[in-house]
């Protein structure tokens, strides 16, 4: 009896290793033929990041003189990736993102995994300082480079693409635009208005603002008038919800919103793809 138990105390110590190596190796046969979500996130953020900075690489887009809407979402917060992004999605639109890279990660943003996922899914990022510094105007330099150029860099390190840049609160200088020139592609600023095709200057670029008090009739004027003068209307939100924060919108106003472009005749486009229009 005592040679019996022997046997299958060893037979176990054997076939416990056993099923462990079995179970292992399927694992990794399994997710190696099948990569998870952030694997594949992964593979494109390294490709994207190794390409030349030009709008070229976006999806080539042929201006016939029509009016065009990009939607632009500032600051990169958590509400807009879990209400806007669906609501995008199930229209088929695409968006830019405007990120201030030391705020990724924080209570109420989005983190690096879903900031790749949305360029991923066709969205634009675009630069918004490292920590969003309203009074950048005023500052040297120094300063400059490490919150422009920086975020930049912040961008590329994590496989994002970032070729324009959003200023903070739209502040604007002349050595702010002399650090952008060098750096980017295209300024947004927070002026408002619309902005006349094709471009003329592509670093003073004009916007309307969505707030707590925009109505959608407000938005419906917006439209119609980038429709009849055939011009570029960018409009910007922030957070999505019901706190009631200025720069804000319920989901139910941003739905809305939406719906009406739908019906509009505009073209939803990305930045690069308007500033891939030659006069």
């Amino acid at each position: 009896m005592e040679k019996i138990t022997k046997r299958l105390s060893l037979l176990s110590w054997l076939f416990i290793p056993a099923m462990a190596l079995w179970a292992s190796t399927n694992y990794l046969i399994g997710y190696i033929s099948h990569p998870s979500e952030p694997t594949v996130l992964g593979q494109a953020a390294r490709s994207i990041a190794e390409a030349p900075l030009t709008v070229n690489n976006q999806e080539k887009f042929a201006w016939e003189g029509e009016g065009l809407i990009t939607l632009w979402f500032d600051d990169a917060w958590e509400s807009q990736y879990s209400l806007a992004y669906p609501a995008l999605e199930e229209r088929g639109f695409k968006a830019a993102l405007a990120v201030p890279t030391n705020l990724v990660g924080y209570e109420s943003y989005m983190d690096w995994h879903e900031i790749q996922k949305l360029q991923y899914r066709g969205w634009e990022i675009t630069s918004h300082t490292r920590n969003h510094t309203c009074e950048l105007d005023r500052f040297g330099q120094q300063t400059l480079d490490y919150e422009i150029v920086g975020a930049r860099q912040d961008l590329e390190k994590a496989g994002v693409r970032a070729e324009i840049f959003v200023s903070p609160c739209g502040v604007n200088s002349a050595e702010m635009d002399e650090v952008v020139k060098k750096s980017h592609l295209a300024q947004r600023i927070s002026d408002p208005g619309l902005n006349p095709l094709p471009l003329s200057d592509s670093y003073h670029l004009k916007v309307r603002t969505i707030q707590k008090t925009t109505t959608v009739k407000e938005a419906a004027d917006w439209l119609n008038e980038a429709r009849k003068s055939q011009s570029w209307l960018i409009i910007t939100f922030h957070q999505i919800g019901s706190g009631g924060e200025e720069y804000s919108t319920t989901p139910e106003t941003l739905r809305e919103i939406l719906d009406l472009i739908e019906i509009s005749g505009l073209s939803v486009v990305l930045p690069s793809q308007v500033l891939s229009i030659k006069p």
